[in-house]
């Protein structure tokens, strides 16, 4: 049985990740928010450290569109960073479907 995806991730939350949201976010996003100052609104509210720690997607020839962001929550969207609204969240089980499929996996020879 798989679970829906909606804007608002499962209440189903189990174990170490009951505090975390993933997001798949536009990789054009996350370069256009990068500030001169060297802040980015969506790598500051995540929990990676940088965008070159980001995992991406396998795209046409190398060229990776999406990046997976993960992010500390409660479940209650009024607590979202603002920055994160237009974005579907996922919960734990529902990222690990998403990241299964062959646009997130390569296989080994």
């Amino acid at each position: 049985m798989s679970e829906e995806v909606t804007n608002r991730w499962s209440d189903d939350y189990s174990g170490r990740w009951a505090g975390r949201a993933y997001m798949i976010v536009p990789v054009a996003d996350i370069n256009n928010a990068q500030q001169e100052d060297g802040t980015n609104a969506l790598i500051d509210n995540a929990i990676q450290s940088g965008i070159s720690t980001l995992r991406k997607n396998n795209g046409d020839d190398g060229d990776s569109s999406k990046a997976l962001l993960k992010f500390a929550c409660d479940n209650d969207v009024d607590k979202d960073p603002d920055v994160f609204s237009s974005y579907t969240k996922y919960s734990h089980a529902q990222i690990m479907t998403e990241l299964a499929k062959s646009e997130w996996t390569t296989e080994i020879e």
